[in-house]
């Protein structure tokens, strides 16, 4: 059947018009509408892969943008990767970059606190979230373009919370790039629990942490590293500085002798007896047993032989933490690795003076020997707390992970952070608490 020219005109004219009036909703759709009535971009674009072309998934708001492509390793995890759009990766050409990693199981993993009321003299109840956690960050003052930040969640509700935030951002995010690992959990949860079939519930738990740390780390750790600061979700307080001085301390040389940093604090009088808890009177001679020869010796040839004027450098750093009421948390910290005063009992030796019997061999908590100590100062430690944790990436990439079993010599079994000393002296480096002043505040609940 023949159309008609006049027909065909306006058949092809109709389809004209069709072709214009979507391409002008198009436009005004991404021009005139304000940013935040646009719909999201929601790209599906390729990147090869060794098998073959990956689907990826990218979306982008105003300070940053990120994109998730398939989990090789498995249909349940899942991981994006946020990139700032003013600091992106690898524009920055000096300094040393810092890897921040924290586990935040879920939305309530920062806690809560009681603070004052705006009005009034009461307190009320506040519950800390992910944006609490980047104000934090940002107040540290470190540039952007030398941070990259990694977490691990257990929940998805907290996997798109987590999303949500850095995305709705009023402002560039304090690090250049950002990745956010959804994990429900690991294989063999139940057997894998505690590193191996046996120990208390709590040693179980600290075993399982201790592989979700060792994931994170291992997923997140890659050359451009020199640092690795672990920071609980929970602390609400960070010291200002904190970074730059676990940076800092760092920075100096593996052949540099830090006796002089070193510091012994003042001895307490465990005992009763006039002497501290070694059994030696205040100011009296030693020998190779003091933990740390006096900065102020002579370390000339006169020293006794079995006296070695050089520790260990510092390999791993952390520092005290307290709650808002400065009530000691976490516990973390001890040097030695006798019994551990429980909390009534170290409340009776740090404020009542008490002692007990035996209390000379006790291990001694980072409260008991930071009395004494300034702010540029460092504290040996054989046990380090996880609440604000330093590493070395170097001592990573040569081997050093969170033990998930027992670990001898500790009375606790030396999982996940408990252990972190002994395979560090291994290796030659030493494990340090930034003293003096040095302080993490905790949430209250």
């Amino acid at each position: 059947m023949k159309v008609s020219p006049s027909r065909l005109l306006v058949s092809r004219r109709a389809q004209a018009s069709v072709i214009t009036l979507a391409f002008t909703t198009l436009f005004l759709t991404f021009n005139f509408l304000s940013p935040d009535s646009r719909p999201r971009s929601s790209n599906i674009y390729t990147s090869s892969s060794a098998r073959g072309p990956v689907a990826i998934s990218a979306h982008s708001s105003t300070y940053v943008k990120y994109h998730e492509a398939p989990y090789a390793l498995g249909a349940t995890r899942r991981r994006r990767t946020f990139t700032s759009l003013s600091d992106p990766p690898g524009v920055a050409t000096t300094g040393q970059r810092i890897l921040l990693l924290t586990l935040a199981d879920d939305l309530s993993s920062f806690g809560g606190s009681s603070v004052r009321a705006t009005r009034g003299d009461g307190r009320v109840n506040r519950t800390w979230t992910f944006a609490d956690y980047i104000a934090r960050v940002r107040a540290q003052g470190m540039p952007a373009s030398q941070m990259t930040l990694g977490v691990l969640t257990t929940s998805s509700a907290a996997f798109e919370n987590y999303t949500a935030t850095l995305l709705a951002l009023p402002r560039a995010m304090p690090w250049s790039s950002a990745d956010i690992i959804y994990l429900p959990s690991l294989p063999l949860y139940g057997v894998g629990k505690g590193g191996d079939e046996g120990g208390d519930e709590g040693s179980q738990r600290r075993g399982y942490r201790a592989r979700l740390r060792n994931y994170l780390m291992s997923s997140m750790l890659d050359d451009r590293y020199a640092h690795i600061i672990w920071l609980d979700a929970d602390v609400v307080e960070l010291p200002q500085g904190l970074f730059a001085r676990f940076v800092e301390v760092a920075g100096i040389s593996e052949r540099t002798d830090i006796t002089p940093l070193v510091a012994t604090g003042t001895p307490i009088d465990d005992n009763g007896d006039g002497e501290d808890a070694d059994g030696v009177q205040p100011g009296a001679e030693t020998e190779s047993e003091t933990p740390f020869p006096d900065p102020e010796a002579d370390h000339g040839p006169s020293l006794p032989p079995k006296v070695t004027p050089v520790v260990r450098p510092a390999g791993l750093l952390t520092l005290h933490s307290e709650t808002g009421a400065g009530r000691d948390v976490n516990r973390g910290s001890w040097r030695g690795f006798g019994h551990r005063p429980t909390a009534l009992e170290l409340s009776q030796i740090l404020d009542r003076g008490r002692s007990f019997r035996g209390q000379k061999t006790w291990a001694k908590e980072l409260s008991q020997l930071l009395p004494g100590t300034r702010d540029g100062d460092l504290v040996q430690l054989d046990v380090v707390g996880g609440s604000a944790l330093f590493m070395r990436a170097e001592l990573v990439r040569e081997g050093l992970v969170f033990p998930v079993g027992s670990v001898r010599e500790h009375e606790n079994g030396g999982r996940e952070t408990e252990g972190l000393c002994k395979v560090a002296g291994q290796m030659g480096w030493g494990c340090y608490a930034l003293a003096g002043s040095w302080r993490t505040v905790h949430a209250d609940f």
